[in-house]
């Protein structure tokens, strides 16, 4: 029987994201409720911020991050991420992760809300999350022990140290597996709202376990969102991508104004909080949102000409 030094609790980026820091010193096993392929980052359309073009730099992508989070955002975090996000994504590059690239073969970067630069690397126009996820899932396949269908439910804490976890599998077993550490990585709640794009998989359970073990929670008034989902008859179809607005595309009400002009001096691409406000309070006045994609180059479906959008958390 194997034994393990480290438990990994979900299968997002994050998840194989310390798992592929681990493998090399621990022995490292994974567990994820679904299959491995179901996660939010998996279903990601957006791409990845760095400054890395020769004419940005951390320091403006640090201060572009603490505005978008009207600087309530952890200082030194928020530093360590802008600054290292160069040094990580040259890493993956060099190591074969392929992000899109213009005729010249430098990266095409994108532009999306809160940015003040053109910095979002995208991975096949809006499949980022699939091919990175799938590019990591590679690299660490033979390295660690993957465990798909088999739900963690609790933590096991003895002496205020967490010594393991109690699983259900996919027939109802309860189990037992114990390492002396254990990482939660699983994503947020968005699946305890009515409207939400996350994957039906997010609902919170990793928090829960934490918070009963004796974990200190922090910010839980604050939840990953996007200003706008493609939405119909009272169903969710699916995420319209900020690198729409990014590449042009733009809001407006159903009398045909376009509202984001006189709301932020970077309108459409305001950060995500300001447009989210904007679409609530639009609705609220009794106007349907669209999102007008006609200025947008080589879209998928442009006989489409607008989009409704709501606003979800």
């Amino acid at each position: 029987m194997n034994k393990y030094e480290v438990i990994v609790i979900g299968s997002g980026i994050a998840a194989l994201t310390i798992a592929n820091c681990l493998y090399k010193n621990k022995n490292v096993i994974l567990y994820t409720k679904s299959n491995k392929l179901t996660s939010n980052s998996y279903k990601a359309q957006g791409g990845v911020a760095a400054a890395m073009e020769k004419e940005d730099t951390w320091e403006e992508h640090f201060l572009d991050t603490l505005t978008a989070g009207v600087f309530h955002n952890d200082v030194h975090h928020t530093e360590l991420l802008t600054k290292n996000a160069i040094r990580y994504l040259t890493q993956l590059i060099n190591d074969g992760m392929e992000f899109d690239q213009d005729q010249s073969g430098r990266l095409r970067l994108g532009r999306e809300g809160g940015l003040m630069k053109r910095r979002i690397l995208h991975s096949g126009g809006d499949a980022t999350g699939k091919n990175l996820m799938d590019f990591m899932f590679r690299n660490v396949q033979d390295k660690l022990t993957i465990v798909e269908n088999e739900m963690v439910i609790d933590l096991i804490v003895q002496n205020d140290q967490c010594i393991g976890i109690v699983t259900k599998a996919v027939h109802g077993e309860i189990r037992q597996y114990f390492a002396p550490f254990t990482i939660i990585a699983t994503g947020g709640a968005g699946q305890i709202y009515k409207f939400t794009s996350n994957v039906e998989t997010i609902t919170g359970d990793g928090i829960a376990m934490a918070y009963r073990a004796g974990a200190v929670l922090a910010d839980m008034e604050f939840m990953q969102f996007h200003p706008t989902i493609l939405y119909k008859n009272g169903e969710i179809l699916g995420l319209v991508s900020e690198a729409v607005r990014g590449e042009g595309g733009f809001l407006q009400n159903s009398r045909g104004e376009r509202f984001m002009e006189h709301v932020h001096e970077l309108k459409d691409l305001a950060p995500r909080d300001i447009v989210a406000r904007a679409i609530y309070q639009q609705l609220h006045k009794g106007y349907d949102v669209f999102l007008n994609i006609t200025q947008v180059k080589n879209f998928d479906n442009p006989s489409e000409k607008f989009c409704k959008s709501i606003s979800y958390y």
